[in-house]
């Protein structure tokens, strides 16, 4: 694996990890995705810029930035889903979890909701009463383990630390602590 994670990384990334490393100075992927995008401090999704959209300081953009088009279909399947409902839709709270700034993806389109609930990453989730929860982004963003089968078993990737420097290393692990077909 070896190419070095250490020369261009933040000092203070640096340390989290360590500060994250076992005994042997091994950090999971699971682990430095989570310090990568969630640390209270450092993490990706925790600072305070937008990510989203067009201009030239933002990182990537989606369905949403591009017009209101991906958030019409979102809301003719929600109203769908609704309409064989009890309770009309007027009385439902939009609710979207993983939301970018505080926004939505119906923000700027005409929908029949009581209110409209972007709950950002960090934020506690609070909501009651009758309420439609969406999810775009969230999931794909979450931390996650990687496992690689090598001639001696299955291998869990992250990285570690070795004589001042980060490299991508390989941890063996048996048994795989997942079931796989």
């Amino acid at each position: 694996m070896g190419s070095s994670l250490s020369s261009s990384l933040d000092p203070h990334f640096v340390t989290a990890c360590t500060q994250a490393a076992d005994a042997d100075g091994f950090v999971s992927f699971e682990q430095f995705m989570d310090i990568a995008l969630y640390h209270p401090e450092l993490g990706y999704y925790r600072r305070n810029r937008d990510r989203v959209g067009l201009r030239p300081q933002t990182d990537f953009f989606t369905a949403s930035s591009l017009g209101p088009v991906f958030g019409e279909l979102v809301l003719a399947a929600v109203l769908k889903q609704l309409s064989d409902r009890a309770i009309p839709a007027e009385q439902f709270t939009f609710v979207e979890i993983g939301a970018e700034s505080g926004r939505t993806v119906l923000d700027g389109i005409a929908h029949p909701f009581t209110a409209l609930q972007p709950i950002s990453v960090g934020q506690a989730l609070h909501f009651s009463g009758p309420c439609v929860v969406f999810s775009n982004e969230l999931f794909d963003a979450q931390p996650c383990a990687r496992y690689v089968k090598t001639t001696e078993g299955w291998a869990e990737l992250g990285i570690q630390l070795e004589t001042g420097t980060w490299s991508e290393a390989q941890r063996r692990v048996s048994p795989l602590p997942v079931d796989l077909p």
